[in-house]
Protein backbone atom coordinates (compact mmCIF):
# COMPACT_ATOMS: atom_id res chain seq x y z
CA UNK A 1 0.00 0.00 0.00
CA UNK A 2 1.43 3.21 -0.86
CA UNK A 3 2.47 5.05 2.34
CA UNK A 4 1.08 8.92 2.58
CA UNK A 5 3.47 11.53 2.36
CA UNK A 6 3.55 15.44 1.21
CA UNK A 7 6.27 17.17 -0.25
CA UNK A 8 6.87 20.88 0.46
CA UNK A 9 9.17 23.35 -1.58
CA UNK A 10 10.68 25.76 1.28
CA UNK A 11 11.75 29.07 0.99
CA UNK A 12 15.41 29.64 0.41
CA UNK A 13 17.02 30.73 3.77
CA UNK A 14 13.70 30.51 5.76
CA UNK A 15 13.35 28.43 9.10
CA UNK A 16 16.23 27.05 10.98
CA UNK A 17 18.21 23.84 11.13
CA UNK A 18 17.04 23.19 14.60
CA UNK A 19 13.39 23.50 13.57
CA UNK A 20 12.42 22.60 10.15
CA UNK A 21 15.96 21.27 8.94
CA UNK A 22 17.14 24.59 6.77
CA UNK A 23 17.45 28.04 6.91
CA UNK A 24 19.50 30.52 9.28
CA UNK A 25 16.49 32.94 10.88
CA UNK A 26 14.92 31.92 14.05
CA UNK A 27 11.86 30.81 12.98
CA UNK A 28 10.24 28.43 15.03
CA UNK A 29 7.02 27.17 13.55
CA UNK A 30 3.61 26.62 15.37
CA UNK A 31 0.70 23.82 14.19
CA UNK A 32 -1.35 24.49 11.48
CA UNK A 33 2.07 26.07 9.59
CA UNK A 34 3.02 23.72 6.94
CA UNK A 35 6.64 23.52 7.99
CA UNK A 36 5.19 22.05 11.37
CA UNK A 37 5.18 18.57 11.50
CA UNK A 38 2.10 18.30 13.99
CA UNK A 39 0.29 19.65 11.38
CA UNK A 40 -0.33 16.78 9.47
CA UNK A 41 -1.36 12.63 10.11
CA UNK A 42 1.51 11.80 7.12
CA UNK A 43 5.24 12.59 6.85
CA UNK A 44 6.38 15.76 5.03
CA UNK A 45 9.84 16.13 2.79
CA UNK A 46 10.77 19.56 2.58
CA UNK A 47 13.62 20.83 0.01
CA UNK A 48 14.66 24.71 -0.40
CA UNK A 49 14.24 26.15 -4.14
CA UNK A 50 16.90 28.43 -4.09
CA UNK A 51 16.53 31.81 -5.20
CA UNK A 52 13.06 31.83 -3.86
CA UNK A 53 13.06 34.02 -0.75
CA UNK A 54 10.81 35.56 0.95
CA UNK A 55 11.76 39.25 -0.32
CA UNK A 56 11.45 37.78 -3.69
CA UNK A 57 7.93 36.40 -3.79
CA UNK A 58 6.45 39.94 -1.89
CA UNK A 59 8.41 41.97 -4.71
CA UNK A 60 6.49 41.36 -7.85
CA UNK A 61 9.13 43.89 -10.15
CA UNK A 62 11.42 41.55 -8.92
CA UNK A 63 9.89 38.15 -9.56
CA UNK A 64 9.11 39.34 -13.10
CA UNK A 65 12.89 39.40 -13.96
CA UNK A 66 13.76 36.82 -16.46
CA UNK A 67 17.17 35.82 -14.66
CA UNK A 68 15.10 35.25 -11.62
CA UNK A 69 12.78 33.30 -13.59
CA UNK A 70 15.48 31.39 -15.56
CA UNK A 71 16.80 30.65 -12.10
CA UNK A 72 13.87 29.72 -10.22
CA UNK A 73 13.18 27.08 -13.33
CA UNK A 74 16.52 25.00 -12.67
CA UNK A 75 15.93 25.76 -9.15
CA UNK A 76 12.44 24.12 -8.70
CA UNK A 77 13.18 21.41 -10.75
CA UNK A 78 15.99 20.05 -8.46
CA UNK A 79 14.34 20.70 -5.94
CA UNK A 80 11.24 18.30 -7.48
CA UNK A 81 13.70 16.06 -8.75
CA UNK A 82 14.79 15.34 -5.07
CA UNK A 83 11.45 14.77 -3.55
CA UNK A 84 10.39 12.34 -6.07
CA UNK A 85 12.99 10.43 -6.39
CA UNK A 86 14.64 10.30 -2.86
CA UNK A 87 10.97 10.03 -1.01
CA UNK A 88 8.59 9.29 -3.88
CA UNK A 89 6.27 11.94 -3.11
CA UNK A 90 2.85 11.99 -5.15
CA UNK A 91 1.93 15.64 -3.63
CA UNK A 92 4.04 18.57 -3.63
CA UNK A 93 2.72 22.23 -1.84
CA UNK A 94 4.62 24.88 -0.57
CA UNK A 95 5.99 26.27 3.00
CA UNK A 96 4.50 29.91 1.67
CA UNK A 97 1.17 30.90 -0.59
CA UNK A 98 2.84 33.43 -2.23
CA UNK A 99 4.57 30.37 -4.25
CA UNK A 100 2.01 31.13 -5.85
CA UNK A 101 3.84 33.31 -8.31
CA UNK A 102 5.41 29.96 -9.84
CA UNK A 103 1.84 29.00 -10.90
CA UNK A 104 1.17 32.34 -12.40
CA UNK A 105 4.13 32.65 -14.22
CA UNK A 106 3.99 29.32 -15.89
CA UNK A 107 7.57 28.07 -13.78
CA UNK A 108 5.96 25.25 -12.12
CA UNK A 109 4.65 23.19 -14.64
CA UNK A 110 7.56 23.36 -16.81
CA UNK A 111 9.68 22.55 -14.08
CA UNK A 112 7.78 19.70 -13.15
CA UNK A 113 8.19 18.52 -16.88
CA UNK A 114 11.37 18.44 -17.25
CA UNK A 115 11.83 17.11 -13.82
CA UNK A 116 9.77 14.26 -15.34
CA UNK A 117 11.80 14.11 -18.13
CA UNK A 118 15.01 13.37 -16.47
CA UNK A 119 13.71 10.92 -13.81
CA UNK A 120 11.78 8.58 -16.62
CA UNK A 121 14.83 8.24 -18.98
CA UNK A 122 16.45 5.19 -17.12
CA UNK A 123 14.07 1.53 -16.31
CA UNK A 124 12.48 3.40 -13.39
CA UNK A 125 9.03 4.85 -14.48
CA UNK A 126 7.61 7.85 -11.36
CA UNK A 127 4.76 9.26 -11.04
CA UNK A 128 3.91 12.62 -12.10
CA UNK A 129 3.20 14.52 -8.50
CA UNK A 130 0.09 16.77 -8.34
CA UNK A 131 1.38 19.82 -7.32
CA UNK A 132 -0.32 23.05 -5.91
CA UNK A 133 2.10 25.32 -4.38
CA UNK A 134 -0.88 27.68 -2.74
CA UNK A 135 -4.78 28.19 -1.83
CA UNK A 136 -5.29 30.53 -4.55
CA UNK A 137 -4.21 27.96 -6.91
CA UNK A 138 -7.70 26.40 -6.61
CA UNK A 139 -9.83 29.86 -6.82
CA UNK A 140 -10.44 29.60 -10.88
CA UNK A 141 -12.34 26.59 -10.35
CA UNK A 142 -13.47 27.59 -6.51
CA UNK A 143 -14.56 30.86 -7.82
CA UNK A 144 -17.36 30.29 -10.44
CA UNK A 145 -19.31 27.99 -8.14
CA UNK A 146 -20.33 30.78 -6.16
CA UNK A 147 -21.90 33.04 -9.09
CA UNK A 148 -17.81 34.70 -9.37
CA UNK A 149 -16.92 35.55 -12.71
CA UNK A 150 -17.86 37.58 -15.86
CA UNK A 151 -19.88 34.51 -17.46
CA UNK A 152 -21.68 34.41 -13.95
CA UNK A 153 -22.32 38.00 -13.75
CA UNK A 154 -24.14 38.01 -17.23
CA UNK A 155 -26.43 35.24 -15.70
CA UNK A 156 -27.12 36.87 -12.98
CA UNK A 157 -28.07 39.76 -14.61
CA UNK A 158 -30.70 37.88 -17.13
CA UNK A 159 -32.10 36.59 -14.02
CA UNK A 160 -32.04 40.41 -12.53
CA UNK A 161 -30.71 39.12 -9.35
CA UNK A 162 -29.11 42.01 -7.73
CA UNK A 163 -27.31 42.48 -4.35
CA UNK A 164 -24.29 42.52 -2.88
CA UNK A 165 -21.20 40.74 -4.95
CA UNK A 166 -18.62 40.06 -2.15
CA UNK A 167 -18.84 36.17 -1.69
CA UNK A 168 -14.99 35.20 -0.90
CA UNK A 169 -12.07 36.82 1.49
CA UNK A 170 -8.49 35.60 0.76
CA UNK A 171 -6.28 36.33 3.86
CA UNK A 172 -3.10 37.27 3.13
CA UNK A 173 0.50 38.00 4.74
CA UNK A 174 1.24 40.57 1.91
CA UNK A 175 -1.48 42.59 0.37
CA UNK A 176 0.59 44.24 -2.54
CA UNK A 177 1.99 40.68 -3.66
CA UNK A 178 -1.42 38.94 -3.27
CA UNK A 179 -3.18 41.33 -5.42
CA UNK A 180 -0.05 41.17 -8.35
CA UNK A 181 0.00 37.53 -8.33
CA UNK A 182 -4.18 37.46 -8.40
CA UNK A 183 -4.07 39.72 -11.53
CA UNK A 184 -1.24 37.67 -13.38
CA UNK A 185 -2.87 34.12 -12.82
CA UNK A 186 -4.20 34.00 -16.66
CA UNK A 187 -7.33 32.61 -15.50
CA UNK A 188 -7.88 34.98 -12.94
CA UNK A 189 -7.00 38.02 -14.14
CA UNK A 190 -9.84 39.16 -16.69
CA UNK A 191 -12.69 37.10 -15.58
CA UNK A 192 -12.78 37.99 -11.35
CA UNK A 193 -12.73 41.82 -9.61
CA UNK A 194 -10.65 41.58 -6.59
CA UNK A 195 -10.58 44.38 -4.36
CA UNK A 196 -8.84 45.75 -1.17
CA UNK A 197 -11.11 47.29 1.72
CA UNK A 198 -11.68 50.97 0.84
CA UNK A 199 -12.00 50.39 -2.83
CA UNK A 200 -15.62 49.63 -4.43
CA UNK A 201 -17.06 46.33 -3.41
CA UNK A 202 -15.91 43.88 -5.51
CA UNK A 203 -16.32 40.35 -6.08
CA UNK A 204 -13.00 38.97 -3.59
CA UNK A 205 -11.62 41.02 -0.89
CA UNK A 206 -8.01 40.56 -0.38
CA UNK A 207 -7.62 41.62 3.21
CA UNK A 208 -4.09 41.64 4.34
CA UNK A 209 -2.68 40.97 7.76
CA UNK A 210 0.83 43.03 7.25
CA UNK A 211 -1.14 45.96 7.05
CA UNK A 212 -0.66 49.50 8.97
CA UNK A 213 -4.40 49.95 9.20
CA UNK A 214 -5.85 46.71 9.23
CA UNK A 215 -10.07 46.21 9.03
CA UNK A 216 -11.47 46.38 12.26
CA UNK A 217 -8.63 47.16 14.25
CA UNK A 218 -7.63 50.78 12.75
CA UNK A 219 -3.70 49.09 13.34
CA UNK A 220 -1.28 46.63 12.72
CA UNK A 221 -2.05 43.44 13.61
CA UNK A 222 -0.11 42.78 17.36
CA UNK A 223 2.90 40.11 16.51
CA UNK A 224 2.18 39.45 13.15
CA UNK A 225 5.50 41.43 11.80
CA UNK A 226 7.32 38.56 12.86
CA UNK A 227 6.02 36.55 10.02
CA UNK A 228 8.31 38.81 7.34
CA UNK A 229 11.49 38.33 9.47
CA UNK A 230 11.21 34.56 9.53
CA UNK A 231 11.13 34.83 13.85
CA UNK A 232 8.89 33.36 16.36
CA UNK A 233 5.15 34.56 16.01
CA UNK A 234 2.95 33.88 19.81
CA UNK A 235 -0.18 32.16 18.80
CA UNK A 236 -1.80 34.27 21.95
CA UNK A 237 -0.46 37.46 21.20
CA UNK A 238 -1.90 37.26 17.12
CA UNK A 239 -5.13 35.12 17.61
CA UNK A 240 -7.32 37.61 19.21
CA UNK A 241 -6.37 40.23 17.03
CA UNK A 242 -6.94 37.76 14.01
CA UNK A 243 -10.07 37.05 15.29
CA UNK A 244 -11.63 41.04 15.68
CA UNK A 245 -10.75 41.51 12.19
CA UNK A 246 -12.59 38.40 10.95
CA UNK A 247 -15.81 39.73 12.80
CA UNK A 248 -15.44 43.19 11.30
CA UNK A 249 -14.91 41.54 7.64
CA UNK A 250 -17.94 39.73 7.96
CA UNK A 251 -19.95 42.65 9.52
CA UNK A 252 -19.04 44.89 6.49
CA UNK A 253 -19.49 42.51 4.20
CA UNK A 254 -22.07 40.22 5.22
CA UNK A 255 -22.80 38.33 2.00
CA UNK A 256 -18.96 36.56 2.32
CA UNK A 257 -19.18 32.34 2.17
CA UNK A 258 -15.18 31.43 2.09
CA UNK A 259 -12.40 32.91 3.32
CA UNK A 260 -9.64 31.77 1.56
CA UNK A 261 -6.09 31.48 3.52
CA UNK A 262 -3.01 32.29 0.98
CA UNK A 263 -0.34 32.83 4.42
CA UNK A 264 0.86 29.46 5.16
CA UNK A 265 1.28 30.80 8.79
CA UNK A 266 -2.37 31.78 9.33
CA UNK A 267 -3.62 28.49 8.52
CA UNK A 268 -2.94 28.34 12.24
CA UNK A 269 -6.12 31.09 12.86
CA UNK A 270 -8.31 29.06 10.35
CA UNK A 271 -10.76 27.82 12.99
CA UNK A 272 -10.51 30.88 14.73
CA UNK A 273 -11.42 32.46 11.37
CA UNK A 274 -14.04 30.07 10.76
CA UNK A 275 -16.06 30.23 13.52
CA UNK A 276 -15.59 34.30 13.84
CA UNK A 277 -17.24 34.65 10.28
CA UNK A 278 -19.48 31.88 10.18
CA UNK A 279 -18.01 30.76 7.14
CA UNK A 280 -15.92 27.61 5.84
CA UNK A 281 -12.15 27.92 5.22
CA UNK A 282 -9.84 26.73 2.70
CA UNK A 283 -6.30 27.12 3.15
CA UNK A 284 -3.01 25.62 2.68
CA UNK A 285 -3.30 22.41 5.05
CA UNK A 286 -6.59 21.17 3.87
CA UNK A 287 -5.09 21.78 0.33
CA UNK A 288 -2.31 19.23 1.11
CA UNK A 289 -4.91 16.98 2.48
CA UNK A 290 -7.06 16.65 -0.88
CA UNK A 291 -3.83 15.94 -3.07
CA UNK A 292 -2.44 13.42 -0.34
CA UNK A 293 -5.99 11.69 -0.51
CA UNK A 294 -5.76 11.68 -4.31
CA UNK A 295 -3.00 9.20 -4.51
CA UNK A 296 -4.36 6.82 -1.48
CA UNK A 297 -6.77 4.00 -2.24
CA UNK A 298 -10.64 4.00 -0.94
CA UNK A 299 -11.59 2.08 1.96
CA UNK A 300 -14.55 0.27 0.47
CA UNK A 301 -14.60 -2.72 -0.81
CA UNK A 302 -16.61 -5.02 -3.21
CA UNK A 303 -19.09 -8.15 -2.43
CA UNK A 304 -18.41 -11.90 -4.06
CA UNK A 305 -20.01 -12.25 -7.57
CA UNK A 306 -22.97 -14.78 -5.29
CA UNK A 307 -23.40 -12.00 -3.28
CA UNK A 308 -23.89 -9.46 -5.87
CA UNK A 309 -26.41 -11.35 -7.16
CA UNK A 310 -28.48 -11.84 -4.61
CA UNK A 311 -28.33 -7.83 -4.07
CA UNK A 312 -29.49 -7.92 -7.35
CA UNK A 313 -32.32 -10.30 -7.17
CA UNK A 314 -33.91 -8.46 -4.16
CA UNK A 315 -33.56 -5.43 -5.04
CA UNK A 316 -35.54 -6.27 -8.61
CA UNK A 317 -37.74 -8.25 -6.86
CA UNK A 318 -36.88 -11.73 -9.39
CA UNK A 319 -33.67 -13.66 -9.99
CA UNK A 320 -30.79 -12.92 -11.23
CA UNK A 321 -27.61 -14.65 -12.32
CA UNK A 322 -24.67 -13.07 -13.89
CA UNK A 323 -23.37 -14.27 -17.49
CA UNK A 324 -19.77 -14.93 -18.25
CA UNK A 325 -19.42 -11.57 -19.83
CA UNK A 326 -21.33 -9.59 -16.91
CA UNK A 327 -20.78 -5.88 -18.63
CA UNK A 328 -22.44 -6.54 -21.65
CA UNK A 329 -25.00 -8.57 -20.44
CA UNK A 330 -25.73 -5.66 -17.79
CA UNK A 331 -25.66 -3.33 -20.77
CA UNK A 332 -28.71 -5.19 -22.52
CA UNK A 333 -30.38 -5.37 -19.37
CA UNK A 334 -29.73 -1.98 -19.20
CA UNK A 335 -30.91 -1.08 -22.84
CA UNK A 336 -33.99 -3.16 -22.48
CA UNK A 337 -35.13 -2.15 -19.67
CA UNK A 338 -36.20 1.09 -21.73
CA UNK A 339 -38.91 -0.58 -23.15
CA UNK A 340 -42.64 -0.10 -22.07
CA UNK A 341 -43.60 -2.71 -19.95
CA UNK A 342 -45.75 -3.69 -22.37
CA UNK A 343 -43.25 -4.22 -25.24
CA UNK A 344 -40.21 -5.44 -22.57
CA UNK A 345 -38.34 -8.24 -23.40
CA UNK A 346 -37.94 -10.75 -20.40
CA UNK A 347 -33.72 -11.66 -20.32
CA UNK A 348 -33.47 -12.90 -17.68
CA UNK A 349 -32.08 -16.52 -16.68
CA UNK A 350 -34.15 -19.53 -16.49
CA UNK A 351 -34.40 -23.02 -15.50
CA UNK A 352 -33.86 -24.17 -18.77
CA UNK A 353 -29.87 -23.70 -18.34
CA UNK A 354 -29.84 -26.88 -15.80
CA UNK A 355 -32.70 -28.83 -17.90
CA UNK A 356 -30.51 -28.45 -21.52
CA UNK A 357 -27.23 -27.03 -21.88
CA UNK A 358 -25.88 -25.53 -18.31
CA UNK A 359 -25.14 -22.69 -20.12
CA UNK A 360 -26.79 -19.29 -20.11
CA UNK A 361 -30.16 -19.32 -21.26
CA UNK A 362 -32.65 -16.61 -21.76
CA UNK A 363 -36.26 -16.14 -21.83
CA UNK A 364 -37.23 -14.64 -24.73
CA UNK A 365 -41.02 -13.96 -23.81
CA UNK A 366 -41.01 -10.80 -26.16
CA UNK A 367 -40.24 -12.05 -29.00
CA UNK A 368 -42.69 -14.69 -29.10
CA UNK A 369 -45.59 -12.62 -29.64
CA UNK A 370 -43.90 -9.19 -31.42
CA UNK A 371 -40.55 -10.95 -32.90
CA UNK A 372 -37.53 -8.07 -33.07
CA UNK A 373 -39.13 -6.27 -35.84
CA UNK A 374 -41.10 -4.82 -33.54
CA UNK A 375 -38.28 -3.43 -31.56
CA UNK A 376 -36.68 -1.95 -34.03
CA UNK A 377 -39.76 -0.47 -35.28
CA UNK A 378 -40.50 0.85 -31.13
CA UNK A 379 -37.13 1.85 -31.12
CA UNK A 380 -34.57 2.03 -33.67
CA UNK A 381 -31.82 3.56 -31.32
CA UNK A 382 -32.28 1.07 -28.59
CA UNK A 383 -32.89 -1.94 -31.13
CA UNK A 384 -29.28 -0.85 -32.36
CA UNK A 385 -27.72 -0.95 -28.58
CA UNK A 386 -29.27 -4.26 -27.86
CA UNK A 387 -27.52 -5.30 -30.94
CA UNK A 388 -24.35 -4.36 -30.24
CA UNK A 389 -24.56 -5.80 -26.43
CA UNK A 390 -25.46 -9.10 -28.02
CA UNK A 391 -22.54 -9.07 -29.82
CA UNK A 392 -19.95 -8.24 -27.42
CA UNK A 393 -22.04 -10.37 -24.38
CA UNK A 394 -21.08 -13.34 -27.14
CA UNK A 395 -17.66 -11.94 -28.20
CA UNK A 396 -15.63 -14.72 -28.11
CA UNK A 397 -17.84 -17.56 -28.55
CA UNK A 398 -20.14 -16.86 -31.32
CA UNK A 399 -19.28 -14.06 -33.67
CA UNK A 400 -22.86 -14.77 -35.32
CA UNK A 401 -25.09 -14.42 -32.58
CA UNK A 402 -25.90 -11.22 -32.52
CA UNK A 403 -26.39 -10.95 -36.26
CA UNK A 404 -28.70 -14.00 -36.06
CA UNK A 405 -30.60 -12.57 -32.85
CA UNK A 406 -31.16 -9.26 -33.65
CA UNK A 407 -30.52 -9.25 -37.35
CA UNK A 408 -33.64 -11.91 -37.24
CA UNK A 409 -31.43 -14.15 -39.83
CA UNK A 410 -32.82 -17.66 -38.96
CA UNK A 411 -35.37 -16.46 -36.46
CA UNK A 412 -36.37 -13.54 -38.76
CA UNK A 413 -37.16 -16.36 -40.98
CA UNK A 414 -38.49 -18.97 -38.65
CA UNK A 415 -41.46 -15.85 -37.55
CA UNK A 416 -42.93 -16.15 -40.78
CA UNK A 417 -43.16 -20.16 -40.00
CA UNK A 418 -45.64 -21.75 -37.80
CA UNK A 419 -42.42 -21.89 -35.04
CA UNK A 420 -41.96 -19.55 -32.53
CA UNK A 421 -38.73 -19.39 -30.33
CA UNK A 422 -38.91 -20.04 -26.67
CA UNK A 423 -35.15 -19.76 -25.65
CA UNK A 424 -31.80 -19.37 -27.16
CA UNK A 425 -28.17 -19.94 -25.38
CA UNK A 426 -24.82 -20.12 -25.99
CA UNK A 427 -22.98 -23.68 -25.99
CA UNK A 428 -19.43 -24.29 -25.01
CA UNK A 429 -19.12 -27.48 -27.17
CA UNK A 430 -20.39 -25.59 -30.62
CA UNK A 431 -23.96 -25.97 -31.97
CA UNK A 432 -27.00 -24.38 -32.92
CA UNK A 433 -29.71 -26.55 -30.95
CA UNK A 434 -33.32 -25.97 -31.94
CA UNK A 435 -36.15 -27.36 -29.58
CA UNK A 436 -39.47 -27.76 -30.81
CA UNK A 437 -42.58 -28.21 -29.43
CA UNK A 438 -45.23 -30.14 -30.85
CA UNK A 439 -48.51 -28.80 -29.66
CA UNK A 440 -50.93 -30.79 -31.56
CA UNK A 441 -51.28 -33.96 -29.47
CA UNK A 442 -52.16 -36.27 -32.09
CA UNK A 443 -49.17 -35.86 -34.18
CA UNK A 444 -46.76 -39.09 -34.12
CA UNK A 445 -43.64 -38.60 -32.42
CA UNK A 446 -41.95 -39.73 -35.99
CA UNK A 447 -44.25 -38.01 -38.35
CA UNK A 448 -43.23 -34.69 -35.63
CA UNK A 449 -39.66 -35.24 -35.90
CA UNK A 450 -39.70 -35.43 -39.78
CA UNK A 451 -41.96 -32.57 -40.12
CA UNK A 452 -39.95 -30.91 -38.22
CA UNK A 453 -36.73 -31.39 -39.63
CA UNK A 454 -37.96 -30.62 -43.38
CA UNK A 455 -39.92 -27.56 -42.01
CA UNK A 456 -36.60 -26.28 -40.00
CA UNK A 457 -34.33 -26.84 -43.28
CA UNK A 458 -36.97 -25.03 -45.60
CA UNK A 459 -37.02 -21.75 -43.31
CA UNK A 460 -33.75 -22.05 -42.62
CA UNK A 461 -32.65 -22.00 -46.54
CA UNK A 462 -29.41 -23.81 -47.71
CA UNK A 463 -26.95 -21.61 -45.71
CA UNK A 464 -27.40 -23.78 -42.51
CA UNK A 465 -26.91 -27.31 -42.14
CA UNK A 466 -29.97 -28.94 -40.06
CA UNK A 467 -28.91 -32.13 -38.15
CA UNK A 468 -31.29 -33.94 -35.65
CA UNK A 469 -29.41 -34.68 -32.53
CA UNK A 470 -31.85 -34.56 -29.39
CA UNK A 471 -35.02 -36.52 -28.65
CA UNK A 472 -37.38 -36.41 -25.43
CA UNK A 473 -40.87 -36.07 -24.83
CA UNK A 474 -42.07 -33.30 -26.56
CA UNK A 475 -38.96 -31.84 -28.01
CA UNK A 476 -36.66 -32.34 -30.75
CA UNK A 477 -33.58 -30.98 -30.62
CA UNK A 478 -31.84 -29.95 -34.10
CA UNK A 479 -28.14 -29.06 -34.47
CA UNK A 480 -27.90 -25.96 -37.06
CA UNK A 481 -25.02 -24.27 -38.35
CA UNK A 482 -24.01 -21.81 -41.15
CA UNK A 483 -21.96 -23.53 -44.05
CA UNK A 484 -20.40 -20.60 -45.50
CA UNK A 485 -18.61 -19.32 -41.83
CA UNK A 486 -16.16 -20.87 -39.50
CA UNK A 487 -19.02 -19.77 -36.08
CA UNK A 488 -19.24 -20.90 -32.70
CA UNK A 489 -22.91 -22.74 -32.21
CA UNK A 490 -25.65 -21.00 -30.47
CA UNK A 491 -28.82 -22.89 -29.25
CA UNK A 492 -32.79 -21.19 -29.79
CA UNK A 493 -36.18 -22.84 -29.08
CA UNK A 494 -39.17 -22.89 -31.02
CA UNK A 495 -42.41 -24.14 -30.75
CA UNK A 496 -45.36 -25.71 -33.24
CA UNK A 497 -48.05 -22.94 -33.36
Amino acid sequence: MLQEKLGVLRLDNWGNVLTTGTGTTAYVPLPGDVDDKRTFSYPIHAEVVKGATFEVLTDPNEVRKDEVQKKLLESTKIAVIKLIKKQNVRAITANCGLFMWLHALGIIDVAVDNAMIELNNGSLIYYRPLVKLSALAVLPALLPTFGIGIKQRELKHRANKEGRTCKVVIFTSNEVSCMEVLRTVPQLKDDFNFFVDGDPEGEVLVVGLNGKNVIGLGREVDGFDKVKDGEPVSYYCVQPDVKLVAEAVKKKYPSIVLAVIECTQVTTYSDTIGLAMKVDVSDPVKLADSMVDCNTSHNFSQKTKERRQSEIGQALQHPFRFSKNNDALSNILQNLSRLPSDRRIDLMPTDEETKFCRQSVFNLNYLQQHHLQDLEECDEELFKNVQMSLREYTKGHSSRFGDILCEGYLFKKLRGSKYKIQYCALKHDGGFNVYASEKVKDLQKSHFSKKTVKEIKQVAGDEHHIKFIYEGGKSRVFRAASESENTSWIQAGVELR
